[in-house]
C-alpha cells in the first residue's frame, strides 16, 4: 500500500516502470511473496465487484483511474487529487453523494465560511470535498489533516482554530469509549495540471494524479462520436456495461454469502437441510449468471467490433487534445478545459459532409474534427504563436499516421 501510496502522483508510464521495478527486485532478493502482490498490486487493493461498481458511478474505465480509485478508498492520508479535468471530483461525487455517504459536503478553502463547513462535517460524520486547494492549506487544517484528535471521557475532540469541535467516530460497544475510527471522510481536489505543494501538504495528504490519459480520453471521445452516429449502438452499449457490472457484484455477493454460511454452520453439514437448500439456490443463481455474462461477451465483442470503425475519430481528438493541452508550456493563459473540448469536438461532429459509404463518413468526420478545434484553438492564439501551433499539429498528425518518423 506504501508502495502504491507513493507512485500515485505519477503517470501511467512512469508507475508501470515503477512497479516493474518493484517487482523485479522482490525476485531478485528471493523475497517469499504472493505472486499477485508483485504481478498486479491493484488485485490486492479491489475486486473485480467493486471495480464494476465504480464504474458505475462514473469512474474512467481506463487503468489508471482504477488504481487511483484503489488508492483514494485504501490510503491512510487524506487524498489530494490532482484533477484538472473534473474526472475524479464527478466520480466522488456520485460515490461519496448518495444515500449512504449521508450527503457530500462541498467547500472551496477561498469561500466564506469555509471552517464552518469543515466543522459541521466533522461533527456529523459527513463526507468533505474541499475544491480548488491551491499549493498551501489553511494552517487551521493542520490538525484535521494531522489527524490529532483528543479524547475526552467518552468524545473526541479536535482544535479548529480556537475551537474545540466533537468529532463523529466509532465508539467500543461494551465502554462506549471512541475507537478512533473518524466518520468524516475528508477528500482534497485542486485543478493545478502539475502543483508544487509544499513539503507541509505532501506530507500530510496521499497526492494521487486524477489527470486524463490519452486511452482513457479515447474511449470517452469514442462515446461521444458512436451515440453521435449510431445511438442505438451506443445504447446497447450501455446497458450491456451495466448488465455485466450487476453480473460482477451480484457472483461477488453470492460467493461472500455461501462462505458466511460455511463458516457459520455447526455440526455435520450434511445434515443442515437449510444450509444444503441455500447452495443449491445459491449455485442455480451463479449458473444462470455465467451463462449470461457469457452471452454478454459474446454481445460485447460485436459491438466493440461495430465500434472500432470509429476508433480513428477519437484517436485524432485525443490527439488534438492533448496537443493544446500542452499550449500553456508557451503561455500560462493557454488554458482549455475538457468539457468544452468536448463540446466543440461534439460540434465538429454535426459539421462533417454525409456520406453513405462508411470509410468516407469515417475520413469526413476525422477532418472535420481537426478543423473545426483548429479554428477554435487558433482564433485565441497569438499571432506568432499560430504557426508554432499549426507545426505541431501538423507533425502530431503525421507521425500518428505513419508517413513521418520519430
Amino acid at each position: 500500500l506504501s508502495d502504491l501510496a507513493y507512485i500515485g502522483p505519477f503517470n501511467e508510464e512512469f508507475r508501470k516502470g515503477l512497479v516493474n521495478q518493484w517487482s523485479q527486485d522482490l525476485v531478485a532478493r528471493e523475497i517469499p511473496s504472493n505472486p499477485i502482490a508483485f504481478i498486479d498490486p491493484l488485485a490486492l487493493l479491489c475486486d473485480e465487484a467493486r471495480l464494476a461498481a465504480w464504474q458505475g458511478q462514473g469512474l474512467p474505465a481506463d487503468r489508471l483511474s482504477a488504481e487511483n480509485a484503489a488508492i483514494v478508498t485504501n490510503c491512510d492520508r487524506y487524498p489530494l487529487l490532482v484533477d484538472p479535468q473534473l474526472q475524479g471530483v464527478s466520480w466522488l461525487r456520485r460515490m461519496l453523494g448518495g444515500p449512504s455517504g449521508g450527503g457530500l459536503a462541498e467547500v472551496r478553502p477561498s469561500a466564506p465560511g469555509f471552517m464552518d463547513k469543515v466543522q459541521h462535517a466533522m461533527e456529523e460524520g459527513r463526507p468533505l470535498l474541499l475544491e480548488n486547494c491551491g499549493e498551501s492549506l489553511d494552517a487551521a487544517l493542520d490538525p484535521v489533516l494531522a489527524r490529532t484528535y483528543i479524547s475526552k471521557g467518552r468524545k473526541l475532540v479536535v482544535r479548529l482554530g480556537d475551537d474545540e469541535v466533537d468529532v463523529l467516530c466509532d465508539k467500543d460497544p461494551t465502554t462506549g469509549m471512541p475507537t478512533g475510527h473518524v466518520g468524516c471522510q475528508l477528500v482534497l481536489q485542486t485543478k493545478m495540471p502539475n502543483p508544487n505543494c509544499i513539503p507541509e501538504v505532501q506530507a500530510q495528504t496521499t497526492l494521487i494524479n486524477f489527470t486524463v490519459t490519452e486511452v482513457g480520453l479515447e474511449d470517452q471521445l469514442l462515446a461521444v462520436v458512436v451515440g453521435a452516429e449510431r445511438p442505438d449502438l451506443e445504447e446497447q452499449r450501455a446497458e450491456l456495461v451495466a448488465k455485466q457490472n450487476q453480473f460482477t457484484i451480484r457472483l461477488k455477493e453470492l460467493e461472500d454469502d455461501l462462505l458466511r454460511r460455511l463458516a457459520q454452520a455447526e455440526g455435520d453439514i450434511l445434515g443442515d437441510e437449510a444450509l444444503i437448500e441455500s447452495l443449491e439456490e445459491t449455485k442455480a443463481t451463479s449458473t444462470e449468471i455465467s451463462q449470461q455474462v457469457e452471452a454478454a461477451v459474446v454481445t460485447s465483442k460485436e459491438i466493440n467490433a461495430a465500434r472500432e470503425g470509429f476508433l480513428p475519430i477519437a484517436s485524432r481528438g485525443a490527439l488534438v487534445y492533448f496537443l493544446i493541452s500542452q499550449l500553456s508550456v508557451i503561455d500560462h493563459m493557454y488554458q482549455y478545459s475538457l468539457d468544452t473540448f468536448t463540446a466543440m469536438f461534439a460540434k465538429a461532429l454535426g459539421r462533417a459532409s454525409a456520406s453513405d459509404d462508411a470509410a468516407a463518413r469515417v475520413a469526413a468526420l476525422v477532418e472535420s474534427v481537426t478543423y473545426v478545434i483548429f479554428c477554435y484553438v487558433t482564433r485565441g492564439l497569438f499571432e506568432k504563436h499560430r504557426l508554432v501551433f499549426a507545426m505541431q499539429l501538423a507533425i502530431k498528425v503525421k507521425l500518428a499516421d505513419g508517413p513521418l518518423s520519430p
